[in-house]
């Protein structure tokens, strides 16, 4: 089984058992009581795959049968609801289209698939981290606009955290730089450990900053050149 604690640190620097763990966790909850969902999740985006194109579960509330059942499955971006909803940046609500999620063991009463999904992407600024959902196994469920916009407010709320504790992981990297390899995605941690380098080329030599500024711009226009 996968660990859904490993997953949120790996994807989105949020430590096991960390405030920003439990914040992340009361923001699902609550947002699927208040539509009337029986389950809520966070999916957060692969950034390891170039480019990424997939969704990983990494968080579910409502049913602990799901969450170790969820936890590591895979969403294509573009796929479904959920997958639309991370390729447009958008809120998406209606019943499932995609089926390759593979769903808990439920008592008979209980239908084996939702029959109702709001996806609402998580963003930072305008770049994707992930998408929060609500589900309903309820015969007839249909969430409404209103359903959607508080998911997107949800969703909103849920950047900024991540944001934030970037924020603060990259104020600890100039502060301690072996603390660049601790944590997050490996494109994250490269780009910590870069940080880093450059901090400590600049404490070591002040006076030299004007060709610390000229290197960087030269690499900068190399790879930009080179990426068109």
């Amino acid at each position: 089984m996968t660990d859904s604690s490993t997953l949120l640190d790996r994807h989105l620097g949020i430590a096991a058992k960390s405030p920003e763990q439990a914040v992340l966790q009361l923001l699902i909850e609550l947002a699927a009581q208040v539509v009337g969902a029986e389950e809520g999740s966070l999916l957060v985006l692969d950034r390891s795959q170039e480019p990424p194109r997939e969704l990983v579960f990494a968080m579910t509330v409502g049913s602990g049968e799901s969450e170790g059942t969820l936890a590591g499955q895979r969403v294509p971006v573009g796929e479904g609801l959920t997958g639309l909803a991370a390729l447009t940046h958008e809120v998406q609500i209606g019943a499932p289209t995609y089926e390759g999620v593979r769903q808990a063991e439920r008592g008979e009463a209980v239908p084996g698939q939702p029959s109702a999904v709001i996806a609402a992407p998580m963003l930072i600024e305008d770049t994707l981290v992930g998408v929060i959902t609500a589900v309903s196994f309820e015969p007839g469920k249909r969430f409404t606009r209103d359903d959607a916009n508080l998911y997107a407010r949800a969703a909103s709320v849920a950047g900024v955290l991540v944001d934030q504790r970037r924020q603060l992981d990259a104020i600890d990297t100039l502060r301690d730089p072996e603390s660049a390899t601790k944590g997050g995605s490996e494109p994250e941690r490269l780009e910590r450990e870069i940080t880093g380098a450059v901090s400590r080329l600049v404490r070591a030599s002040p006076g030299r900053l004007t060709e610390v500024k000229r290197l960087l711009a030269a690499l900068e226009a190399l790879t930009l050149g080179r990426s068109r």
